[in-house]
């Protein structure tokens, strides 16, 4: 592929990734499992296309040097060569090679640095001093050339003449702290009511009460001539009352408008769990008190088979008198 197709494909990847991403957001949710797989590889393949990229520019970059170099050559030939200059130290030359002129206002060694550190090829005045100093002294270099002397406005802007390195220490409070816009989520019990068979009526207006039977009719021995006692069936109900359970979370506009975060997604889903998890405790367990709901071990009269005062390790006994206990109060 030419540097064309190349540029091409790399905006039409990232493209579709950045696509996925908004798309998740504007729905106010996180990247699914096989959107974030998805998303992950488009930009794994946009890295790999920078670095293809980077090898076609320096192979065009190489090329135009060495066409440059043999018009130079051709066009030396054509004229007398003037005669030797006497011999001079590298410094001599170096510092010969850009007299008069002013292009050391442009030049950065920081810039230089930053480019190669990042990955990207010299270019600029940077990469035209370095390709220079690279054809006089034959060198090809991993990194670039700088002159031996280089100026003083360029060292003090630099900050060559200063001891030590600027570090990540000194330097700390030009760094900023960038935030992932992913959260770590608690650690938190799992939802089993529901797994466990509970059935959950919807859209429930008013109180409910669910008919429940309550006495049978008696059977009876009878005589040749005898006849049964009249018996009729009770009928009860259970009365099912709603309560109410809520949280509450204040988000101020400024966390709003500074976060990296989803601030409402956030909130929401941490609020839902919240509840979710709540309801699922007070089934099971909730004290009827306080205006919870009664849960299930806390109803009177339930067969209770006891494993240890606080639990304790299940053993095959316990299992075999759990379904026993069921058995025996006619239960499936």
């Amino acid at each position: 592929m030419n540097l064309k197709d190349l540029l091409e494909e790399r905006e039409n990847r990232f493209k579709k990734a950045t696509e996925l991403r908004d798309k998740a957001k504007g729905e106010n949710r996180d990247l699914t499992a096989d959107e974030a797989s998805t998303c992950d590889g488009l930009l794994a393949d946009v890295r790999k296309i920078d670095e293809l990229i980077d090898e076609k520019r320096k192979a065009e970059r190489t090329e135009q040097s060495e066409r440059r170099n043999q018009a130079f050559a051709e066009l030396e030939s054509r004229t007398h060569a003037p005669a030797a200059p006497p011999a001079r130290g590298p410094e001599a030359n170096e510092r010969d090679m850009f007299d008069g002129s002013n292009n050391w206002e442009n030049y950065s060694l920081m810039r230089a640095i930053r480019l190669r550190a990042s990955g990207h090829p010299l270019d600029g005045y940077e990469g035209e001093v370095s390709q220079e100093l690279a054809k006089r002294s034959g060198k090809d270099p991993q990194g670039f050339l700088i002159p031996w002397d280089l100026p003083v406005e360029v060292r003090r802007r630099s900050g060559v003449e200063q001891r030590g390195a600027l570090n990540v220490t000194g330097g700390a409070g030009a760094i900023p702290t960038v935030l992932a816009t992913t959260m770590i989520d608690l650690l938190r019990n799992s939802m089993i009511v529901q797994r466990l068979g509970a059935r959950v009526i919807n859209d429930l207006v008013g109180d409910m009460d669910i008919p429940k039977k309550t006495g049978g009719g008696t059977a009876y021995w009878l005589s040749e001539d005898g006849e049964p006692t009249e018996s009729g069936q009770t009928v009860g109900q259970v009365q099912l009352r709603n309560k109410t359970v809520g949280a509450f979370t204040d988000i101020t506009r400024k966390f709003m408008n500074q976060t990296s975060l989803d601030a409402e997604m956030f909130v929401r889903r941490d609020l839902v769990e919240v509840l979710a998890l709540e309801m699922d405790r007070a089934s099971l367990n909730g004290s009827g008190l306080s205006n919870q709901p009664t849960g299930l071990l806390q109803q009177g009269g339930l067969p209770l088979v006891s494993i240890g005062t606080n639990g304790g390790a299940i053993t095959w006994q316990k299992i075999v008198d759990l379904e026993s206990t069921i058995k025996v109060a006619n239960a499936d």
